[in-house]
């Protein structure tokens, strides 16, 4: 679980980032940056609906984000706030979720476009 520290809560701040953030995208995800002034880069995760009618698929996609976040943080360029959203490709024709390995190599990649990693 990522630190408090490290965390995007408040809707206000989310909400900004998704209107005048820059957009990065890979084939299953997309990421919205805006800076920040503060020490720290900040990360909120969205999964919405369309990715999957199951909350348990969807709870795992966020964990599993989370989690990958969580290991790259050290690596990390700071001053940002970062809103990562799911596409609906995270889940494959047979139902299942990517895999975590595939998830990792993903964001990484995603986080080299945004000069974040």
């Amino acid at each position: 679980m990522l630190k408090k520290l490290y965390r995007l809560n408040k809707t206000k701040d989310i909400q900004a980032i998704l209107k005048t953030g820059r957009s990065f995208y890979a084939p299953v995800l997309m990421l919205k940056v805006k800076a920040n002034e503060l020490p720290v880069s900040r990360f909120t995760v969205i999964v919405s609906n369309r990715v999957s009618k199951k909350a348990t698929q969807r709870n795992l996609i966020k964990r599993r984000i989370r989690e990958i976040v969580r290991l790259l943080l050290p690596k990390m360029e700071t001053g940002a706030d970062v809103a990562i959203l799911a596409s609906p490709k995270m889940i494959s024709t047979q139902g299942k979720v990517l895999g975590y390995q595939d998830m990792t190599r993903e964001i990484e990649a995603v986080l080299k476009k945004a000069r974040l990693l």
